[in-house]
């Protein structure tokens, strides 16, 4: 639905009409507000990348992570994600406890794990779990491009698989916040395989008929959709410009 300009979001949960996306971005600014500096943020200052100003973490947070003199949009770790969109106290991580292995014996790749963990507060590339938006629980799973540019690796994989496999179970709607930037190649063929079996559990997730969000994005793999006609059997033609001649 399209309401002034703006893409809104309607989630029905047992045939009652609760909330659409532009709720959600009018609660988040509230919420955004009245939240209190961490003990990171407290006397923290940042350098906007756009435009080089100093900015008081802060105040930045606060201003929903957007550079108030040239607009430029800021990074979010997934865990201020979760406190921008989430009810206050009402999340629940889920599958924790999954951490990333070396199956290929990368060089290196290890190493750059454990160091990212430690960096980022959490053990791979995505935050997954339950809450609450506006009331209505809610099967969520959070990307943090900040470890290593929240690539699909086989962690990544299983926990967005197990949190589908989960709402389907209990009855949820999953929103995802994906900003991926592809299939992490340190896991070779591994990495690969996590695709066909998130979409599998994302079909069956579907099929239950319960409600699917996700937000774009610019890597290939959690992006990939096929168009429905395709998936009828009827591919496009090519263009006159690219069929052979002769």
């Amino acid at each position: 639905m399209i309401v002034n300009n703006h893409a809104v979001l309607i989630l029905t949960v047992k045939g009652e009409l609760r909330m659409g996306l532009i709720d959600l971005f009018q609660k988040t600014r509230e919420t955004s507000m009245e939240m209190k500096p961490q003990e990171d943020e407290a006397a923290k200052v940042v350098t906007c990348k756009g435009c080089g100003a100093e900015l008081k973490a802060y105040a930045y947070g606060k201003n929903l992570y957007v550079c108030p003199h040239c607009g430029r949009y800021g990074r979010l770790l997934a865990r201020t994600r979760i406190r921008q969109i989430a009810d206050k106290d009402s999340f629940e991580e889920l599958y924790a406890n999954l951490a990333p292995a070396d199956p290929i014996h990368f060089p290196g790749y290890a190493e750059k794990t454990a160091e990212l963990a430690e960096k980022v507060g959490m053990p791979d590339a995505v935050k997954t779990g339950v809450c609450k938006i506006g009331g209505v629980e809610t099967a969520i799973g959070v990307m943090d491009s900040h470890f290593m540019m929240a690539s699909m690796g086989s962690v990544v994989g299983e926990k967005l698989t197990r949190l589908f496999e989960y709402a389907t179970e209990k009855g949820l709607p999953v929103v995802l916040f994906t900003c991926s930037g592809g299939a992490r190649m340190q896991e070779g063929m591994f990495s690969l395989l996590q695709m066909a079996k998130v979409s599998a559990a994302a079909r069956r997730h579907r099929r239950a008929r319960r409600a699917f969000s996700s937000s774009p994005a610019r890597g290939s793999r959690p992006a990939r959709r096929c168009p429905r006609r395709w998936r009828r059997g009827k591919r496009p033609r090519r263009s006159s410009c690219s069929r052979r001649r002769g």
